[in-house]
């Protein structure tokens, strides 16, 4: 799955999470603020946050399998990837698979589906994983509002300190095109 509906003016957030830098909490807010569910992708290293994933779990977003360790599933064998996706072990229990760096073939695929997880990857993604230098929000907001369209599945991370702030412009800049947020199901 790369795109959800496309019948609709809606799209997706979600947000993959190997660690905490530190900007979580101020994106959970923004999200509060606005209403929005999102869908959150752990690795195993984030399962240390357990605060902040109590907080995604009561204020109503998805949580998903990043594996357990983020490692690069195609070169591995049929035994790793299946251990390093079942061996993350979520709060609840996961719907979706999304493969570490987008990087999957076919067996990734199939091991994933056989433990009941479906993958989602993404349509539209902003280079926003380093921790610095920090984004340029309006290049960001640019680029995302650019290349929009109904059904897109948004990818990010919480790794840049610019992140908060450009969630914060695109996300009304985004409404203001006629856009709702939605659930992946």
């Amino acid at each position: 799955l790369y795109v959800g509906d496309m019948s609709k003016r809606k799209i997706y957030l979600t947000f993959d999470l190997g660690y905490e830098a530190g900007y979580t909490a101020e994106v959970l807010d923004i999200l509060k603020e606005y209403q929005i569910s999102a869908l959150f992708f752990l690795c195993g290293n984030y399962l240390q946050q357990k605060e902040l994933i109590n907080r995604m779990q009561n204020e109503g977003h998805q949580l998903g399998n990043h594996t357990n360790k983020h490692r690069d599933l195609p070169t591995l064998n049929d035994e790793e990837i299946r251990k390093d996706i079942v061996d993350l072990k979520l709060p609840v229990s996961a719907k979706f698979f999304r493969p570490p760096q987008g990087r999957f073939d076919a067996k990734t695929l199939c091991i994933a589906k056989e433990e009941g997880l479906r993958a989602v990857l993404w349509g539209l993604a902003i280079e926003d994983w380093q921790k610095s230098p920090k984004l340029n929000v309006e290049k960001c907001t640019k680029k995302i509002l650019d290349r929009v369209h109904p059904g897109a599945i948004m990818l990010f991370h919480i790794t840049n300190p610019g992140t908060p702030e450009m969630l914060r412009e695109v996300i009304p800049a985004l409404q203001a095109k006629g856009y709702s947020f939605g659930e992946l199901n």
